[in-house]
């Protein structure tokens, strides 16, 4: 897969985004709730709108870019910095513990 897109019109959080960017693929994503947390955008990924050429622009866009490469890196380290389980966990076990 060369980028991976998630249409949508409401997300509780874009945990398959965050799991297509841990191995290291770009994304393009819709800027709804759940979805805006998950990129950042014009480094790890770009919004789209919810429309069929929205997302054949946002492709070819991006499939013709030198950008391809560089998000899906970015996105890797973003996802390694806020999302891994040792970052994860500490805070949860606050939460539940506290």
């Amino acid at each position: 897969m060369n980028i991976f897109i998630l249409p949508s019109f409401r997300e509780g959080f874009g945990m398959c985004v965050i799991e297509a960017s841990s191995m290291k693929i770009p994304i393009l994503t819709t800027q709804v709730t759940g979805c805006i947390d998950s990129i950042i955008e014009n480094k790890t990924g770009n919004y789209i709108l919810n429309t069929s050429q929205s997302i054949q622009d946002s492709i070819l866009k991006l499939q013709n870019s030198n950008e391809l490469l560089k998000y899906g890196i970015n996105g890797r380290e973003f996802v390694l910095k806020n999302f891994d389980y040792q970052v994860m966990w500490p805070i949860i076990a606050k939460e539940i513990y506290s």
